[in-house]
């Protein structure tokens, strides 16, 4: 974070949901909604086999429950625009 002066790690997340709000797009940000789950069911959603858990991209785990929230949120907003 440092040499990139970011005083927080959500600063990417804030970026696009301002970019969201000006272009009114659908922004979908899991932060929240994965740490909660990881928080219930002790699944990593990052990292593979072989390499550190809880680390790096998406795994398996995380990609479908990325998935289904952007299908949540999707379907929240065709529903909100008939």
């Amino acid at each position: 974070m440092s040499p990139l002066e970011i005083d927080e790690l959500t600063y990417p997340n804030e970026r696009l949901a301002r970019l969201a709000e000006q272009r009114q797009a659908i922004l979908v940000d899991p932060q929240n909604n994965m740490q909660a789950k990881v928080a219930r069911t002790r699944v990593y959603l990052h990292g593979f086999e072989g390499t550190i858990l809880g680390d790096g991209h998406y795994n398996e785990a995380g990609h479908a429950i990325f998935a289904r929230l952007v299908g949540q949120e999707l379907c929240g907003a065709l529903m909100k625009a008939d």
